[in-house]
């Protein structure tokens, strides 16, 4: 059993598709089966998914048994497509090297990732597929972006640009 499986990390051949093509694609070369029928990821990647991003996958994953209510406050559960969409962009930036901190569900369905960089940069990521995503980029106590989630703003940030 490939190891993807048995952390239950469901993926589908579309996810591998960058939703940063253009800027990831100069970091990146990942190989993949397209007749993969398998939800899972395809054991045979060209690049290695490493056990800290199949861990965050999973953590991802997971949020797709959230029920409506799942804090018994009125919580709203993440939607397929947010749940997709974090995915992704989970994946790519793992790829070049960032693996979140800390991923968690919000109130209102959304996902919400954590990446922490060296010194004192750090970035939030909040995706919903029903409101939009956001990021906010944070260095020390300044916040030097806080809008609508660009891709090359938060790897620039990440990589201390």
């Amino acid at each position: 059993m490939p190891p993807s499986l048995s952390l239950g990390i469901p993926t589908q051949v579309d996810d591998y598709t960058s939703v940063w093509s253009d800027k990831i694609k100069g970091l990146l070369t990942i190989a993949f089966s397209s007749s993969a029928t398998s939800s899972v990821i395809d054991a045979h990647l060209s690049y290695p998914v490493s056990e800290e991003l199949r861990y965050q996958l999973a953590r991802i994953e997971r949020t797709r048994a959230l029920k409506a209510d799942w804090d018994g406050m009125g919580a709203i559960a993440p939607s397929q497509a947010t749940v997709r969409m974090a995915k992704r962009a989970v994946k790519d930036l793992g790829y070049a090297g960032f693996i979140p901190n800390h991923i968690g569900a919000g109130p209102n369905g959304e996902l919400f990732i954590e990446f922490k960089a060296p010194g004192k940069r750090q970035a939030q990521v909040y995706f919903s597929a029903e409101d939009g995503n956001e990021l906010l980029l944070i260095e020390g106590d300044e916040y030097p972006y806080e809008g609508a989630y660009r891709p090359h703003r938060l790897l620039d940030h990440l990589h201390g640009k």
